[in-house]
């Protein structure tokens, strides 16, 4: 069994070309030609506004990489988010420097690394053109069930399915709503 948690742990480390890059502020932002290489529809139609709002990410401090994978309740809702863009088991990465979260989301292309950030900012933009209220719902809440459902509402939004959209709200409200004390 301590093999297990061991070779589990082992895994989730990051890549040590990434934090060299880190170091040495290696990081780009992402061109269209790879945008539309590695990420999936509908959040493929998003390049526009990552691009018009990319601010390269800042850090401070030591460097620590590990595997970005969705569920990771360690992740910015950023990274939460970025997540969504990229194919199941993609090989992205996250970091911290001094302990506290770079947010932003490292993905590989060749010897290259980029930088996924803002992604949170530019689907809730796009929420809020189709209804403010629902963009304030899904900020609302953490829970594995809320995170779900803010899924099917941003999905929803770009693919301007106005009944799936509102239903994706609708279900939202009740996920992401505060628990009863």
């Amino acid at each position: 069994m301590r093999w297990l948690l061991v070779l589990a742990l082992g895994c989730q480390r990051g890549s040590p070309d990434l934090a060299s890059r880190l170091e040495q502020h290696e990081i780009y932002p992402l061109d269209r030609a790879t945008w539309n290489r590695l990420v999936v529809a509908p959040f493929d139609q998003l390049y526009d506004d990552y691009a018009a709002a990319y601010v390269a990410p800042t850090w401070r401090g030591p460097i620590a990489t590990r595997k970005h994978f969705a569920g990771d309740p360690a992740l910015t809702l950023g990274q939460a988010r970025a997540r969504w863009l990229l194919p199941v088991l993609f090989p992205s990465e996250v970091a911290t420097a001094g302990g506290l979260p770079i947010d932003a989301v490292f993905v590989p292309d060749g010897d290259r690394w980029f930088a996924l950030v803002g992604i949170d900012r530019a689907i809730r933009a796009r929420i809020d053109r189709r209804d403010p209220a629902c963009g304030v719902i899904v900020d609302a809440g953490s829970t594995k069930v809320c995170r779900d459902a803010s899924f099917a509402v941003a999905e929803a939004a770009l693919r301007t399915d106005d009944a799936r959209f509102h239903r994706a709200c609708a279900i939202a409200t009740t996920a992401c709503a505060k628990p009863s004390p």
